[in-house]
């Protein structure tokens, strides 16, 4: 009698006569139901964490609308709490519709609805392209509420620039709001490809 590892066997057998392929034979079928049960076990639990997430979400105004997130919140997006740690929701809704986010890929929120999880109005986007899709103006823009333009008191004229990728561009200044608006358009259409709202939003009037 003698102790031997089999080929492709992940057990200790032990060699008495004949029985060296029963006993191999029968841990290889534990081997498989043990991976066969793991394996039911963690659809399950995915299954649930899904079920679980998806109590947190309300779609009450139907597949087009904003899919609002009811439960807790960091900076104003969606956060869902798991035994593995906690997830940004719209992060999760996108991966569980679409696959995988590739490393390194933010993903923006086209409604501009931060609590929104409805996978219709999420899309993978860079650092630049998500700063690109915005709406109004800077935080420090007190004066014409429309994003890249500011009154200029010196000249008494709405001045126009726009910042991107860290570079501030001038369009020149106005004496109409409404033609620095569009001046401020035109120069974000020429600069950028994200920018949604200024493709189709009316300028002022």
């Amino acid at each position: 009698m003698r102790n031997i590892q089999p080929k492709g066997c992940g057990f200790q057998v032990i060699v008495r006569r004949n029985y060296t392929s029963i006993y191999c034979h029968t841990f290889r079928k534990l081997k498989d139901a043990i991976k066969a049960r793991n394996k039911i076990e963690s659809e399950n639990r995915l299954t649930t964490i899904d079920d679980h997430f998806w109590t947190y979400v309300d779609r009450s105004n139907g597949p087009e609308s904003c899919w609002e997130w009811k439960g807790s919140t960091v900076k104003g997006y969606g956060r869902f709490n798991t035994a593995r740690g906690y997830f940004l929701a719209h992060r999760y809704s996108y991966e569980a519709a679409f696959g995988p986010i590739p490393a390194n890929t933010l993903i923006d929120h086209i409604c501009f609805n931060h609590k929104c999880v409805n996978p219709k109005h999420l899309r993978p986007a860079s650092n630049m392209q998500n700063n690109e899709h915005r709406h109004g103006p800077n935080r420090n823009n007190r004066s014409s509420g429309i994003r890249g333009v500011t009154w200029d008191k010196n000249r008494k004229q709405w001045s126009v620039k726009v910042m991107h990728c860290y570079h501030c561009y001038n369009a020149g200044r106005f004496n109409s709001l409404r033609d620095a608006e569009q001046a401020a358009i035109n120069l974000r259409n020429k600069l950028m490809t994200f920018n949604d709202l200024d493709r189709t939003q009316p300028t002022t009037k």
